[in-house]
């Protein structure tokens, strides 16, 4: 079980008709000055009006390669702003964008530390647009914020939820996105199979072994009086006669 998720405020760029009531849209995910290209699949009773800005909860399916698939539903984007979009001063009255925040559940691996951060990877799948589809992000955790010092890396194959705001790409165009931790949780650690008792050790088992001597001295004892009875039998015989 996995997923991942964005909250975002998302600008509508450009908008294509995919079917009835489903879109399109060319949008860009944004960190301070960096901009990388995205499109959000949605199902609207209408399609959206370019340059308009919407606060969206969505899916997101992305594992290092240059494009970048999100999907919601019209329930859940809301248009931010006042008035229409194609008015002038639209944007003026938007709010700023904001990295968007991240909420992940997958499982661990490429763990590394650096002077600067620890980081990892966190991959799942996710149901998206029309089937299951692969993401992967890089996490990375501040060493000089105090907040971490106790942090411990979690170990390859663990499942982990995490929580973030988008912080960069490992290349411009290419790579994984990069999520500052604000917070995580750890699930159970990946199973290891239980040692199997070799055959030695079952035969120096104390009960078995014990066992074992208990019924070879049973049996002696049975000789030893079916003898002592044939040897009774054998002088009473001789007195009788």
């Amino acid at each position: 079980m996995s997923h991942c998720y964005i909250l975002g405020r998302l600008p509508v760029l450009s908008v294509q008709t995919v079917r009835t009531n489903r879109y399109s849209i060319g949008t860009i995910l944004t960190v301070d000055d960096a901009e990388y290209p995205a499109t959000l699949v949605s199902y609207m009773e209408s399609p959206p009006l370019e340059q308009a800005l919407f606060e969206v909860e969505a899916a997101f399916a992305n594992n290092g390669g240059a494009e970048i698939t999100v999907a919601s539903d019209f329930r859940e984007m809301e248009l931010l702003g006042s008035g229409s979009p194609s008015d002038h001063d639209y944007l003026a009255t938007c709010p700023d964008i904001l990295p968007p925040r991240f909420n992940i559940l997958g499982v661990v691996s490429a763990p590394e530390t650096t002077e600067e951060f620890y980081m990892f990877n966190v991959a799942g799948t996710i149901y998206i647009v029309d089937g299951n589809q692969p993401f992967a992000v890089k996490v990375r955790v501040d060493r000089s914020n105090p907040r971490w010092q106790s942090f411990f890396m979690p170990a390859i194959g663990q499942t982990v939820g995490v929580g973030g705001r988008l912080a960069g790409r490992e290349q411009e165009l290419s790579g994984l996105l990069i999520i500052d931790v604000a917070r995580i949780t750890y699930g159970p650690t990946p199973r290891t199979s239980l040692k199997t008792p070799t055959k030695a050790g079952a035969a120096e088992s104390p009960s078995k072994s014990g066992g074992s001597s208990y019924a070879k001295n049973q049996r002696v004892l049975k000789r030893k009086r079916k003898d002592d009875d044939n040897d009774h039998n054998e002088v009473a015989s001789q007195l009788s006669t």
